[in-house]
């Protein structure tokens, strides 16, 4: 950057302009990570979530999860790992089917229209259930993107 005659810096203003948008881009898409809560039913799991929003308003999320047993070794034998998404208010909504390799990992990705929400994978015999087993494999608390476009709306 050039000096001025002060032997202060000249800033000009397209990069001033570029640096605030800039920054507004990046807190837009903050993402909070946090992890499924400890379960009784599969004790050793492994998890990491992101979540943040997309510019349509809507919440992104995505998960890896590390040791989960396939769903057939558990007592009773279950089919599939089935992810959920529950509101604030308890509506819970199926996302899709959770697939565990032969390391027993797996990762999963969905977009939902919920800004506050709780995720919960259940083991079930049929892959459209009407609503969530229990017991819970995997449940988190509330999630939340740090900064959700929608939000000053919604007040």
């Amino acid at each position: 950057m050039p000096a001025d005659a002060k032997g202060g810096f000249q800033v000009k203003e397209s990069d001033v302009v570029f640096a605030i948008l800039a920054f507004a881009m990046l807190a837009g898409c903050a993402t909070t990570e946090s992890a499924f809560q400890p379960s009784a039913v599969m004790p050793g799991v492994e998890t990491k979530i992101g979540v943040n929003a997309d510019t349509n308003g809507n919440s992104r999320v995505q998960f890896n999860v590390k040791h989960l047993a396939p769903p057939n070794s558990l007592v009773p034998p279950k089919s599939f790992y089935v992810v959920w998404s529950q509101n604030a208010e308890g509506r819970s909504v199926p996302l899709g089917r959770l697939w565990i390799g032969a390391s027993r990992d797996g990762s999963f990705e969905a977009t939902l229209p919920f800004i506050e929400f709780r995720l919960i994978v259940t083991a079930e015999t049929e892959l459209v259930p009407e609503k969530p087993s229990e017991p819970f494999v995997l449940v988190t608390g509330l999630l939340k993107p740090e900064q959700h476009p929608t939000e000053h709306f919604l007040q």
